[in-house]
């Protein structure tokens, strides 16, 4: 509700206020570590065990990451809550998970090999792929309509915030589309595949920006300044 979208304003904005502090210190790896954290959700309101629910409009089951076992892994269920199917399980977090628009995969976010990297599977849990292997933490990931494309962000070159990539769903060679000076989240296509939608934090701000998949055609769908 309303106060659960303030309260995790005023968390982000407490997040980028150290990050501040520590560019200033020069301390990458401690940057690196409050952004995910702050990317990855964990300072989740309450005690809820299950975060990060996606809906595909395929086989029309929900993808959602749960600690209901213990760590995070990807589940599925039903639209109803029933059947539900644990699809991961490892001793590390899975988290984050999307679904292909046909239903057939899912992307998620993991830190199973020690740095979040991105991972994509069957929608039934096999064919696990691991994506990406920076050093540093890459989150967030969003297929685009046709299933070709990943969107994603992730702290790189040197920058001490999140910035936008995009990668080909199979992988490979990983393009910086954007390059915020903030903190950039949660990026998801547009239907058409067209633009991409994403919120940017800056300052005490968190605002909501459209993009082209080439980065080009940057623009501002709220205003607060």
């Amino acid at each position: 509700g309303r106060w659960r979208d303030a309260e995790l304003l005023r968390r982000a904005c407490r997040v980028h206020a150290r990050v501040e502090q520590h560019r200033v210190r020069g301390s990458r790896q401690t940057i690196a570590a409050a952004l995910a954290a702050l990317l990855l959700g964990v300072f989740a309101l309450g005690a809820a065990s299950a975060t990060a629910a996606t809906f595909p409009g395929g086989n029309g089951r929900i993808a959602y990451s749960s600690s209901q076992d213990g760590n995070y892994d990807i589940y599925t269920m039903n639209a109803d809550g029933t059947d539900k199917r644990r699809l991961t399980n490892d001793p590390k977090s899975d988290t984050q998970p999307s679904y292909s628009a046909d239903g057939s995969h899912i992307v998620f976010a993991s830190n199973r090999a020690g740095n979040y990297d991105i991972y994509s599977m069957n929608a039934n849990g096999g064919e696990l792929t691991r994506l990406t292997s920076d050093p540093a933490p890459d989150t967030q990931p969003s297929f685009s309509p046709d299933g070709a494309q990943i969107a994603f962000v992730s702290v790189r070159f040197g920058s001490w915030y999140t910035d936008l990539f995009t990668m080909s769903a199979a992988g490979g060679e990983q393009t910086r589309i954007l390059t915020a000076g903030g903190i950039e989240e949660t990026p998801t296509y547009s239907p058409d595949g067209r633009q991409i939608v994403l919120a940017r934090v800056q300052g005490t701000h968190k605002n909501l920006f459209a993009v082209d998949p080439t980065g080009a055609g940057l623009t501002s769908l709220t205003a607060t300044q």
